[in-house]
């Protein structure tokens, strides 16, 4: 009998892992998202100010934005994926970074974003249809944050 309730409790705490497992695997791989996207903003930052164009700023310049890119790529919900980047112009100097992250809010989708004029956060609003980064061509910045 004894062994049989030493099974038992065994198994509950097994269920209880294996059911938190999942969620606990997406919020890792956000996090990674997240910290790629904030060492990415620093690149994009630096790159739009020394040679004063955001559209230079790619997944492969300057150098270390490949492997970021990778890191984003290889925790995206759709492997493989690289964020998306919105440079801005000579004149307006503006950028934005967007990547689809693993977890969702009130049931909808999710991206994380962070822009040059520091905002960064979660959003709703993909970035081909963002009101600000992307549908407004002189202005990148992350929109609907929460």
């Amino acid at each position: 009998i004894e062994l049989l309730v030493v099974i038992a409790i065994i198994g509950i705490l097994a269920s209880v892992v294996l059911v938190s497992f999942p969620g606990a695997t997406a919020k890792a791989r956000d996090s990674r998202i997240i910290s790629a996207i904030s060492q990415a903003r620093t690149s994009m930052t630096y790159v739009c100010q020394s040679e004063n164009n955001c559209a230079a700023f790619t997944c492969g310049y300057p150098s270390e934005m490949s492997s970021l890119c990778k890191d984003v790529a290889d925790n995206h919900p759709v492997k493989g994926t690289n964020p998306t980047i919105r440079g801005g112009s000579n004149v307006d100097n503006k950028a934005c970074i967007y990547s689809a992250v693993n977890t969702r809010y009130q049931g909808m989708n999710a991206w994380y974003c962070s822009d040059m004029r520091g905002l960064a956060g979660y959003t709703t609003t993909t970035p081909e249809n963002a009101a600000r980064c992307g549908a407004n061509t002189t202005v990148y910045e992350c929109g609907d944050l929460f």
